[in-house]
């Protein structure tokens, strides 16, 4: 995925650098996501693992960071924000969209009380590695449009009640534990000519939320594609059945599940919607457009 000129209409094309599974030798995997999207020559760089293999799996294959516009980060868990400053290391002029709620300390709990260590972006607004890239830091809430065609979601409308789960997330907020809804998270939409891809980091929201919410910025346009992480991980029968039925019924064409999806969600999606799953791994190129 090198720039280059050309004359045709459109040009949607996928790298997937970092994902939870691959099956190339040379390259590395991890749990995170991120993905190089390219929109005729305009490329965005949508979420960046949690370490520096983004940019190793890009090295390897040839890939120049440098040819980089913009940074989306879709919310603010480590395995998705990690590696960005290594990005600016790398890049020194592309601009990073971020959720303005993104930056507090998160954990994973269970009945309440927090596990693990935080969970959040690795890098915070207090540490000195911030210093060098805060500059080209893009809060917002609201919908961003990037370019021509593509926009950012902003924070993600929630009506869909079969995913209003009970969150297992505890954010730090004045120095207590609350909730985490996760409200920080975004997707990224591009307006292609079969219609609209909808790229997620997680889907914390709720995925068939983060395709709704995509129909609201672009009425009337079919959904050519949903790509992403979709955190369908250890639910229940009855949500993975309804979500599968929405996929059917909302019309989608395609849809790649990656990363936080779960292996038996995706055996359920492939079993019932057979072609229209695709699941890449690390280092796989998808055209979606020409």
């Amino acid at each position: 995925m090198h720039k280059h000129k050309r004359e045709r209409s459109l040009l949607l094309e996928l790298k997937i650098l970092v994902e939870n599974q691959v099956n190339r030798r040379g390259l590395l995997a991890e749990h995170g996501l991120s993905m190089l999207i390219n929109i005729d020559d305009f490329y965005v760089l949508f979420d960046t693992g949690q370490t520096d293999v983004f940019a190793y799996n890009a090295e390897q294959d040839e890939i120049d960071l440098r040819c980089v516009d913009v940074v989306v980060l879709s919310h603010g868990h480590y395995d998705h924000t990690g590696g960005l400053p290594v990005f600016c290391r790398l890049n020194k002029d592309a601009p990073v969209y971020i959720h303005q709620e993104a930056f507090y300390e998160r954990f994973n709990s269970s009945q309440g009380e927090p596990l693990d260590e935080n969970i959040g972006i690795p890098w915070v607004r207090e540490n000195t590695d911030y210093d060098y890239f805060k500059h080209r830091i893009r809060t917002h809430t609201e919908p961003v449009q990037i370019q021509k065609n593509v926009v950012l979601s902003g924070e993600v409308v929630r009506t869909v009640h079969f995913e209003d789960d009970l969150p297992n997330f505890l954010l730090k907020k004045d120095g207590k534990l609350v909730e985490d809804r996760v409200w920080d998270e975004q997707f990224l939409v591009v307006k292609g000519d079969k219609g609209i891809y909808i790229f997620v980091g997680c889907g914390h929201p709720g995925i068939i939320n983060c395709i709704k919410s995509a129909m609201n910025l672009f009425p009337n346009e079919e959904i050519a594609a949903v790509i992403g992480g979709m955190h369908l991980k250890n639910i229940g029968s009855a949500r993975l059945d309804a979500t599968i039925q929405q996929f059917k019924e909302l019309g989608v064409k395609m849809i790649a599940p990656l990363h936080c999806t779960g292996l038996h969600a995706v055996w359920e999606m492939k079993k019932l919607l057979q072609e229209r799953i695709t699941v890449p791994v690390c280092g796989d190129h998808l055209v979606l457009e020409t």
